[in-house]
């Protein structure tokens, strides 16, 4: 049946060409999915990693700089993503002989030769992508096939199914399956897939938080936002949340207290779009000279800052008085409220947060705070501003509560020493 689905998904690609170059993130990297001639390379085997985009690259960091200083004088290390933040942070924040590259479009003569041109030994694909075509042609040339942090929901088996019945099953060739929690583990086996193959484990976006933090802060950063006073910090926010977000902000703004706010998009597009929308709708508050400005302008005294770099975000965490996590006011899963939460910086989310249920689990209560809408958000952002001492409980509680929790992430070294050698 994968021969049905290479043929279908192939005439479908063609067909929906003009639709897919409205896309503003496919169109600008279109020309580099495509892999129709050889790329010079080494010559060698390469040890491939897979993360869409730049967020799933470092959830694996610790899996990609094992293998980096393990194998590196024996394979080439390749990391692929489907977005210019992917490359990006490849860029900034790995070793410069570590090659990247955009994922090829899951058809079968760009599959056929990217494998070809780079003949990895092994492929590590983070969370549940669906890439029939790749694991096809990977699995018939030998190449041992991990999925990591597989994030299997229970409401997708169905589609996975219908999609399976075409596509061969995939996930029936991977050699090993690291999932989340138990609902994956079960969802899998509903799948098809062998237990022996499974393994519950971490996810090692968490265990990369851990080793951040140990790693400096970057000196212009530290520079940057000394003396920055209270800093009120939206990460990772969504279009669908900007209005509701734009409005919290505009209400803070109209009190009467000494604020610093930054808002970091969750898609870099969206930064030019979110600073006019800001600048048009916070003119007429009552504070003098409201400045608006992108965080690479280095305007200190702006009152409303836009993150438009790549990678700062869970640095600029460590010096915010309160978070707010993006991704979570609509149903889009959430994201990492680890990031802020780690620095002991008392940390806010919305309720749709099922891509990370289970941090949330353990955090609720010990300084994380879950808001139903955003009726209630800037009340409560005030009061923790404004609040000393509830800062502190709230601050204290997520240290005491990650410090012993500490040690649960210490079992992804031991399952990558057992499940991953070469």
């Amino acid at each position: 049946m994968i021969h049905i689905y290479k043929i279908l998904f192939s005439i479908l690609f063609v067909i929906l060409l003009p639709i897919l170059f409205l896309f503003p993130r496919i169109r600008e990297t279109f020309f580099e999915r495509i892999y129709l001639k050889r790329h010079p390379t080494s010559g060698r085997e390469s040890i491939w990693f897979h993360g869409a985009s730049a967020g799933d690259i470092l959830s694996i960091r610790p899996i990609i700089d094992m293998y980096y200083q393990r194998y590196r004088d024996r394979f080439d290390i390749l990391i692929t993503s489907n977005t210019t933040s992917g490359r990006d942070i490849v860029k900034r924040y790995f070793p410069s002989d570590i090659i990247f590259r955009y994922m090829p479009f899951d058809i079968p003569i760009f599959i056929r030769n990217f494998l070809s041109i780079y003949r990895p030994r092994m492929l590590f694909v983070e969370a549940a992508e669906f890439w029939p075509v790749l694991i096809h042609y990977a699995s018939k040339k030998g190449v041992r096939i991990l999925l990591v942090n597989g994030n299997i929901k229970r409401e997708r088996v169905f589609v996975y199914r219908l999609l399976s019945i075409l596509s061969s099953n995939p996930f029936k060739k991977y050699d090993l399956i690291i999932v989340r929690n138990d609902e994956s583990m079960e969802s899998a086996i509903q799948l098809g897939v062998d237990k022996s193959r499974l393994i519950i484990c971490t996810n090692t976006k968490y265990k990369n938080v851990f080793d951040m933090k140990s790693a400096e802060i970057p000196e212009r950063l530290r520079v940057r936002f000394k003396d920055i006073g209270r800093l009120i910090v939206f990460g990772s926010i969504h279009y669908e949340e900007e209005d509701s977000i734009i409005q919290v902000i505009k209400e803070l703004l109209s009190k009467d207290i000494e604020i610093r706010i930054l808002v970091a998009p969750r898609h870099m597009e969206r930064i030019e779009p979110l600073m006019k929308r800001l600048k048009s709708e916070t003119k007429n508050i009552d504070r003098g000279n409201l400045i608006v400005a992108r965080f690479s302008e280095d305007k200190r005294e702006a009152n409303i800052i836009v993150l438009d770099t790549i990678g700062d975000l869970f640095y600029i965490y460590s010096f915010s008085t309160v978070a707010f996590v993006g991704g979570s006011l609509r149903d889009m899963g959430g994201h990492n409220i680890l990031e802020p939460a780690i620095w002991g910086v008392p940390t806010i989310t919305g309720r749709f947060v099922k891509n990370y249920e289970d941090i949330v689990r353990i955090l609720l209560g010990f300084g994380l705070i879950v808001v139903e809408d955003t009726n209630t958000l800037s009340g409560l952002l005030y009061d923790i501003i404004m609040d000393n001492n509830k800062r502190e409980r709230l601050s204290n509680s997520l240290l005491e509560r990650l410090s012993l929790i500490r040690e649960e992430f210490s079992s992804v070294d031991e399952i990558l020493e057992r499940g991953f050698g070469l």
